[in-house]
């Protein structure tokens, strides 16, 4: 997957885990340049593009019976 996508588009943040999700919080390093989006997805994985720039994406996952929390990080450019 590539780790670029145009402004006022969306971004799916690929993240694979086992077992179930309890909860998905993704942080970026500069909300004006790209934030969660919450509103218009299917899916909690979805980073909105807001301006051009480049930021790192950190999703915080909450999964399996014992609610283990796992992180992976990613830089992503907005064009």
């Amino acid at each position: 997957r590539t780790t670029s996508f145009s402004i006022n588009t969306y971004y799916w943040f690929k993240v694979a885990w086992s077992g179930e999700l309890h909860s998905c919080i993704i942080t970026t390093s500069d909300p004006a340049i790209a934030i969660h989006d919450t509103e218009s997805t299917k899916s909690p994985f979805y980073v909105k593009g807001l301006s051009q720039g480049t930021v790192l994406v950190t999703a915080i996952l909450e999964i399996g019976e014992e609610h283990k929390v796992l992180s992976i990080s990613n830089i992503i450019t907005i064009t």
